[in-house]
């Protein structure tokens, strides 16, 4: 994949995660018993949180603005696009796998988020420079 094609394909996929975010962290921060979206706080026991509250804080700002700046420094070129790209899907893959420890039951949506973080990782990974001989390390896509 050329270096175009892979900086629209990664900001796409981070555009996706981060209005789903966005959208998922405003309802539950605004609904704190999670009823809207068809969750109960029963399935937070065993969790260090009383509702979801505070997950919808972190889902809406690190998950979703988080993929929304990604995206955005992908487009406008910015040098360190490829890190900041990898760090928003390693938070990804974080959120979700707290998501499986803490959470009485699972979605479908969380392998599908889970593998999404894992594409955007090997995507910016794809498109770091090779090392020189001397080394050098991570740079931007």
């Amino acid at each position: 994949m050329t270096g175009t094609k892979r900086v629209w394909a990664l900001s796409g996929l981070q555009v996706f995660t981060g209005i789903g975010a966005l959208g998922g962290g405003w309802v539950l921060w605004r609904d704190p018993s999670g009823a809207v979206m068809g969750l109960s706080v029963g399935m937070l026991l065993g969790s260090p949180f009383r509702d979801y509250r505070l997950p919808g804080l972190v889902l809406f700002l690190l998950v979703g603005v988080g993929h929304l700046m990604a995206a955005t420094s992908g487009l406008a070129g910015w040098r360190y696009a490829g890190v900041l790209g990898a760090a928003v899907g390693l938070w990804l893959e974080c959120f979700i796998v707290g998501e499986w420890f803490w959470v009485s039951e699972q979605s479908w949506l969380q392998p599908v988020f889970f593998t999404l973080g894992a594409l955007e990782i090997a995507l910016c990974l794809a498109g770091r420079p090779k090392a020189k001989p001397s080394g050098t390390y991570l740079q931007a896509i």
